[in-house]
């Protein structure tokens, strides 16, 4: 059942399926598709109810998961429209699997319609509600067509308990992996994000990597905390933003740098001015080439033990290869 402090909302959408104008670098797609608006979860650093929240439901507080009710039927539509299979992400802003999901079923009759019309599913999770449609996943996986990106960001439960406050624990969610793989699912991790003097340092890098190849990894994907909020980037302008996408809560496009600088300042207060420079605009520079020097110690670690920085499929990026574009 949902969390008690997440109370579920519901609404009629006006669409699901959220079309990007170009490949998004990390999931090798241009289609979103979530069932769920906000998520029960509660990590600090997610940006998707503030940015990304659809205008029929953006007077959601952040304490209530939105059921898109007709989900499925619009998922059904739209995929009528398409003259061939296109790869989508399931699961782009909100946890599909988050514990609404159990109750509601949406994401599984989202999953089985992505299937049936053979489109090549990346599903982003963190919860282990995802074994339970195994038996819908082994077999696309099996034909190419299905991969599950597990997220973890840390494997300190001290971080991970204010950083993620409801979501599994970290150690929890790789064991996930391991799961599936031998289940016959495709699994890696997707590391996000990765915080500047928080989880960044060499020997938890280091630890996260060991464990993920120790869980069977088929491959991690870095991402990098997310400040361009700060920077008061419009939506149109992220990468990971759909051509419908919209501000929640109007024209504030700082709200999330608000709400992660308050649990920043209650947990790690001595970071704060750190953060808020490596934000500015001005200090662009000193944020790229921290960027860099994480991405040349993850491509190290993950070559150590074996682990591609690029999803397994055809035409995929490597982080390593691309650093110019990717970390910008």
């Amino acid at each position: 059942m949902p969390n008690a402090h997440h109370r579920c909302e519901f609404f009629q959408a006006r669409s699901v399926w959220k079309a990007m104008p170009q490949m998004h670098p990390l999931y090798m797609s241009q289609a979103f598709v979530d069932p769920y608006v906000n998520c029960a979860f509660g990590c600090v650093y997610c940006y998707g109810f503030n940015r990304f929240m659809p205008v029929e439901a953006e007077e959601l507080s952040d304490s209530r998961v939105g059921v898109k009710t007709n989900a499925p039927f619009l998922l059904a539509q739209h995929l009528k429209t398409l003259s061939s299979p296109v790869p989508v992400v399931l699961g782009g802003v909100s946890d599909p699997y988050q514990p609404a999901e159990e109750q509601f079923c949406l994401t599984r009759r989202c999953l089985e319609l992505l299937i049936d019309a053979h489109c090549p599913i990346v599903l982003n999770t963190k919860s282990a509600l995802v074994l339970r449609d195994v038996d819908l996943l082994a077999p696309a996986s099996e034909k190419g067509l299905a991969l599950v990106n597990i997220s973890v960001s840390t494997m300190k439960r001290s971080l991970s308990d204010w950083l993620e406050p409801l979501a599994p624990p970290p150690i929890d969610r790789l064991a996930l992996i391991k799961k599936l793989s031998r289940r016959g699912v495709l699994s890696g991790a997707v590391i996000a994000p990765v915080f500047p003097r928080l989880t960044d340092h060499p020997v938890d890098l280091r630890l996260l990597i060991r464990t993920l190849a120790k869980h069977e990894a088929a491959y991690a994907l870095p991402s990098s905390l997310w400040l361009t909020a700060a920077r008061s980037v419009k939506p149109e302008t992220s990468p990971e933003s759909g051509q419908d996408a919209t501000p929640a809560h109007g024209s504030d496009e700082a709200l999330f740098w608000k709400g992660f600088e308050a649990v920043l300042s209650q947990n790690r207060p001595e970071l704060v001015p750190y953060y808020e420079r490596l934000a500015g605009v001005e200090n662009e520079v000193e944020y790229m080439e921290w960027r860099r020097n994480v991405w040349a110690l993850l491509t190290e670690l993950c070559a150590q033990y074996h682990l591609p920085m690029n999803l397994p499929v055809d035409g995929a990026f490597s982080f390593s290869m691309l650093p110019e574009t990717v970390l910008k």
